[in-house]
């Protein structure tokens, strides 16, 4: 890759100790929010596939509309498969 290349993507461009440290700060909070969505996922495929919401939802579908568990089309999607 040419200099000129790099420069343009930002590859080789220094970070002041202010940015550098932020960066670390939300690296940080990006590993822990990939951990939680992993969590999370795990948690309602054993909803789903368990079928644990049929005491008070007749579908998963339902169980995730409502407010407190709407998490995006994301999960509307993965419902209905």
């Amino acid at each position: 890759m040419s200099a000129a290349v790099e420069l343009v993507a930002g590859v080789g461009v220094g970070l002041d100790s202010r940015e550098s440290a932020r960066l670390a700060e939300l690296e940080h909070v990006v590993e822990q929010g990939l951990q939680t969505f992993v969590e999370v996922g795990l948690a309602l495929a054993e909803i789903r596939d368990g079928r644990l919401y049929r005491a008070t939802h007749s579908t998963f579908a339902e169980y995730c509309d409502q407010p407190e568990r709407r998490t995006g089309m994301l999960l509307k999607r993965r419902s209905a498969e």
